[in-house]
Protein backbone atom coordinates (compact mmCIF):
# COMPACT_ATOMS: atom_id res chain seq x y z
CA UNK A 1 0.00 0.00 0.00
CA UNK A 2 2.91 2.57 -0.45
CA UNK A 3 0.77 5.05 -2.66
CA UNK A 4 -1.23 5.48 0.56
CA UNK A 5 2.35 6.01 2.27
CA UNK A 6 1.08 3.54 5.10
CA UNK A 7 3.78 2.94 7.56
CA UNK A 8 3.09 1.51 10.82
CA UNK A 9 4.30 3.93 13.88
CA UNK A 10 3.77 3.60 18.16
CA UNK A 11 1.86 6.44 19.29
CA UNK A 12 2.48 4.94 23.02
CA UNK A 13 4.67 3.58 25.80
CA UNK A 14 3.53 0.17 25.60
CA UNK A 15 4.19 -2.38 22.03
CA UNK A 16 1.90 -4.80 23.51
CA UNK A 17 -1.14 -2.35 24.12
CA UNK A 18 -3.21 -2.47 20.21
CA UNK A 19 -3.95 0.96 21.03
CA UNK A 20 -0.70 2.51 21.29
CA UNK A 21 -0.19 1.94 17.12
CA UNK A 22 -1.36 3.97 14.26
CA UNK A 23 -0.21 3.89 10.63
CA UNK A 24 1.19 7.46 8.85
CA UNK A 25 -1.05 8.02 5.75
CA UNK A 26 -0.51 10.57 2.76
CA UNK A 27 -3.38 12.86 1.63
CA UNK A 28 -5.57 10.32 0.23
CA UNK A 29 -8.45 10.12 2.01
CA UNK A 30 -8.48 6.28 1.39
CA UNK A 31 -5.66 6.35 3.41
CA UNK A 32 -7.80 6.01 6.20
CA UNK A 33 -9.64 2.72 5.55
CA UNK A 34 -6.24 1.27 6.85
CA UNK A 35 -4.99 0.79 10.31
CA UNK A 36 -2.44 -1.43 12.54
CA UNK A 37 -4.31 -4.76 13.16
CA UNK A 38 -3.31 -6.55 16.25
CA UNK A 39 -0.90 -9.85 17.08
CA UNK A 40 -3.65 -12.61 17.50
CA UNK A 41 -2.41 -15.93 15.54
CA UNK A 42 1.35 -14.90 15.98
CA UNK A 43 0.96 -13.25 12.70
CA UNK A 44 2.90 -10.23 13.93
CA UNK A 45 1.47 -6.62 13.43
CA UNK A 46 0.13 -5.95 10.49
CA UNK A 47 -1.53 -2.73 8.43
CA UNK A 48 -4.78 -4.34 8.12
CA UNK A 49 -8.13 -2.99 5.83
CA UNK A 50 -10.87 -1.67 7.74
CA UNK A 51 -12.55 -0.68 4.73
CA UNK A 52 -15.78 -2.86 5.26
CA UNK A 53 -16.41 -2.48 9.22
CA UNK A 54 -19.59 -3.56 10.06
CA UNK A 55 -22.15 -1.65 12.60
CA UNK A 56 -20.96 -3.76 14.87
CA UNK A 57 -17.56 -2.88 15.18
CA UNK A 58 -16.22 -6.32 13.39
CA UNK A 59 -15.11 -6.62 9.53
CA UNK A 60 -17.10 -7.66 6.87
CA UNK A 61 -20.33 -7.98 9.23
CA UNK A 62 -22.58 -6.37 6.73
CA UNK A 63 -23.69 -6.21 3.19
CA UNK A 64 -21.48 -4.77 0.82
CA UNK A 65 -23.00 -2.16 -1.62
CA UNK A 66 -22.87 -3.52 -5.31
CA UNK A 67 -21.98 -0.32 -7.24
CA UNK A 68 -20.78 3.10 -5.86
CA UNK A 69 -20.66 6.42 -7.14
CA UNK A 70 -16.63 6.13 -7.41
CA UNK A 71 -17.26 3.42 -9.73
CA UNK A 72 -19.32 4.92 -11.72
CA UNK A 73 -16.65 8.09 -11.78
CA UNK A 74 -14.37 5.60 -12.98
CA UNK A 75 -16.12 3.86 -15.46
CA UNK A 76 -17.23 6.76 -16.62
CA UNK A 77 -13.37 8.06 -17.54
CA UNK A 78 -12.40 4.42 -18.51
CA UNK A 79 -14.78 4.22 -21.26
CA UNK A 80 -13.86 8.17 -22.58
CA UNK A 81 -10.94 6.96 -22.78
CA UNK A 82 -11.79 4.11 -24.88
CA UNK A 83 -14.49 6.27 -27.24
CA UNK A 84 -11.24 8.49 -28.26
CA UNK A 85 -12.53 11.45 -25.41
CA UNK A 86 -9.47 11.78 -23.64
CA UNK A 87 -10.33 15.39 -22.78
CA UNK A 88 -13.69 13.85 -21.14
CA UNK A 89 -11.93 11.08 -19.65
CA UNK A 90 -9.29 13.42 -17.81
CA UNK A 91 -11.83 15.40 -16.59
CA UNK A 92 -13.37 12.81 -15.25
CA UNK A 93 -10.69 11.15 -13.42
CA UNK A 94 -9.87 14.86 -12.02
CA UNK A 95 -13.61 15.07 -10.45
CA UNK A 96 -13.11 11.92 -9.36
CA UNK A 97 -9.48 12.35 -7.54
CA UNK A 98 -10.67 15.99 -6.19
CA UNK A 99 -12.91 13.58 -4.32
CA UNK A 100 -10.47 11.75 -2.74
CA UNK A 101 -8.77 15.34 -1.86
CA UNK A 102 -5.83 14.81 -4.16
CA UNK A 103 -4.25 17.29 -7.04
CA UNK A 104 -5.27 16.95 -10.76
CA UNK A 105 -3.22 15.15 -13.41
CA UNK A 106 -2.42 16.33 -16.91
CA UNK A 107 -1.28 13.09 -18.71
CA UNK A 108 -2.52 12.08 -22.15
CA UNK A 109 -2.47 8.53 -24.26
CA UNK A 110 -1.75 5.33 -22.19
CA UNK A 111 -0.62 7.09 -18.80
CA UNK A 112 -3.93 8.56 -18.40
CA UNK A 113 -5.20 5.13 -18.85
CA UNK A 114 -2.91 3.91 -16.41
CA UNK A 115 -3.86 6.26 -14.18
CA UNK A 116 -7.44 5.61 -14.90
CA UNK A 117 -6.54 1.79 -13.79
CA UNK A 118 -4.13 2.76 -10.88
CA UNK A 119 -7.48 4.80 -9.54
CA UNK A 120 -9.64 1.76 -9.80
CA UNK A 121 -6.65 -0.35 -8.18
CA UNK A 122 -6.84 2.13 -4.84
CA UNK A 123 -10.72 2.53 -5.38
CA UNK A 124 -11.66 -1.09 -5.32
CA UNK A 125 -8.46 -2.42 -2.94
CA UNK A 126 -10.06 -5.72 -1.31
CA UNK A 127 -13.63 -5.92 -3.82
CA UNK A 128 -11.87 -8.37 -6.39
CA UNK A 129 -12.39 -5.79 -9.28
CA UNK A 130 -8.45 -5.50 -10.09
CA UNK A 131 -8.68 -9.11 -11.31
CA UNK A 132 -11.06 -8.35 -14.06
CA UNK A 133 -9.77 -5.28 -14.78
CA UNK A 134 -6.32 -7.21 -15.73
CA UNK A 135 -8.10 -9.59 -17.78
CA UNK A 136 -10.49 -6.57 -19.73
CA UNK A 137 -6.98 -5.65 -20.71
CA UNK A 138 -4.97 -8.75 -21.40
CA UNK A 139 -2.41 -8.54 -18.23
CA UNK A 140 -0.53 -10.87 -16.32
CA UNK A 141 -0.97 -11.10 -13.17
CA UNK A 142 1.58 -9.98 -10.52
CA UNK A 143 1.75 -12.27 -7.48
CA UNK A 144 4.95 -12.31 -6.39
CA UNK A 145 4.50 -10.72 -3.50
CA UNK A 146 3.87 -14.71 -2.72
CA UNK A 147 7.23 -15.22 -4.09
CA UNK A 148 9.46 -14.62 -7.20
CA UNK A 149 7.81 -17.48 -9.45
CA UNK A 150 4.48 -16.63 -8.51
CA UNK A 151 3.47 -14.29 -11.61
CA UNK A 152 0.50 -15.57 -13.73
CA UNK A 153 1.18 -14.90 -17.51
CA UNK A 154 -2.52 -13.58 -19.02
CA UNK A 155 -2.83 -16.87 -21.22
CA UNK A 156 -1.82 -19.11 -18.87
CA UNK A 157 -4.26 -21.95 -17.94
CA UNK A 158 -4.16 -20.99 -13.79
CA UNK A 159 -6.11 -17.62 -14.85
CA UNK A 160 -9.20 -19.69 -14.85
CA UNK A 161 -9.33 -22.00 -11.65
CA UNK A 162 -10.81 -25.49 -11.88
CA UNK A 163 -14.00 -26.02 -11.82
CA UNK A 164 -15.17 -28.63 -8.74
CA UNK A 165 -14.86 -31.91 -10.30
CA UNK A 166 -17.99 -32.83 -8.64
CA UNK A 167 -20.09 -30.35 -11.07
CA UNK A 168 -18.00 -31.81 -13.83
CA UNK A 169 -18.73 -35.11 -13.20
CA UNK A 170 -22.64 -34.23 -12.67
CA UNK A 171 -23.17 -32.07 -15.92
CA UNK A 172 -22.67 -33.94 -18.95
CA UNK A 173 -22.69 -30.69 -20.73
CA UNK A 174 -19.71 -29.46 -18.86
CA UNK A 175 -15.72 -29.46 -19.68
CA UNK A 176 -13.47 -28.63 -17.20
CA UNK A 177 -10.70 -25.79 -17.41
CA UNK A 178 -8.14 -25.98 -19.95
CA UNK A 179 -5.54 -27.78 -18.15
CA UNK A 180 -6.80 -29.22 -15.33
Amino acid sequence: MNFFGLSQIQIGDDPANNNNWDVTRNEDVRSFLFTTGNTVRNAGRQIESIKFISKSGFAFGDNIPVIRKSEMHLNRAEANYQLGNEGDALEELNAFKALRGLDPVTVSGADLLEEILLERFKEFAFEGQRFFDLKRYGRDLDKTYLGPTNFVAFDDFRILPPIPQREVDGNVNLNQNRGY
